[in-house]
């Protein structure tokens, strides 16, 4: 039910997306938006550091996991706040241009993060 109230909540006109998210909502959110269609076959693992909170998501072949834990093996680590990853995941702004102004760091495999 939480993550179908997300989903309903993110589509409202009233959501002011310029506040941004809470760590915990941004984290939720993905929960919430994933598509296991979009990731069938794909199998990957990324440490994201939030304000200083360390979360773990692997994608195992259409499914998601995100877990407030490091990861031990990751193949990559993205560094930003809950308001840029957001813009990352739902704006279409590039991870590129994230890293270029600072507003996000990557150590690893970047492809795995995009």
């Amino acid at each position: 039910m939480i993550i179908q109230l997300g989903a309903w909540g993110a589509r409202s006109p009233f959501f002011d997306r310029e506040r941004g998210l809470s760590v915990s909502s941004v984290i939720l959110s993905q929960r919430t938006m994933f598509r296991p269609e979009a990731a069938s076959g794909v199998r990957l693992s990324i440490e994201m550091l939030l304000e200083e909170r360390r979360f773990h998501a692997q994608v195992d072949n259409g499914s998601l996991r995100v877990e407030p834990v490091s990861a031990t093996s990751a193949d990559a680590t993205i560094a930003t706040d809950p308001k840029t990853l957001a813009s990352l995941l739902y704006d279409g702004r590039t991870l590129a241009e994230a890293v270029d102004t600072g507003a996000a760091n990557v150590k690893g495999d970047a492809a795995a993060v995009e």
